[in-house]
């Protein structure tokens, strides 16, 4: 198999993975704290943003070459995603940016160990 199928493979269920993850985390969410009151940006615009910036980050970490330039990919989606979410859902944002950064770093993590075997 090529490496670039490969890496974008991974990254791509490694943003559908995060798709899946966040109806169970607005759940937890709602057990935990309630119903959030609705104020500066709608959450649901906000997310999508979200879910936007952790495709491009993983589409950045799938494409460019070499560690340092894949590392831009998860700092991209954090940057984002703090830029998006906060002061207005912090907690949203305590929860779904390290849930997203891991998913990217399983994903690098992952494609390079499976790309050992193809040398």
């Amino acid at each position: 198999m090529s490496r670039l199928p490969l890496r974008l493979g991974l990254h791509l269920l490694a943003t559908g993975a995060f798709m899946l993850l966040l109806p169970v985390v607005h759940w937890l969410h709602v057990k935990v704290f309630g119903r959030a009151p609705s104020r500066g940006v709608s959450v649901g615009v906000a997310l999508q943003w979200v879910v936007l910036a952790h495709l491009v980050g993983n589409l950045i970490a799938a494409l460019l070459p070499g560690r340092l330039l894949k590392g831009l990919g998860l700092v991209l989606f954090i940057a984002a995603a703090l830029f998006l979410l906060l002061p207005q859902h912090p907690v949203r944002a305590a929860v779904l940016i390290p849930l997203g950064a891991a998913l990217i770093g399983v994903a690098l993590v992952l494609g390079r160990a499976l790309e050992r075997p193809l040398h």
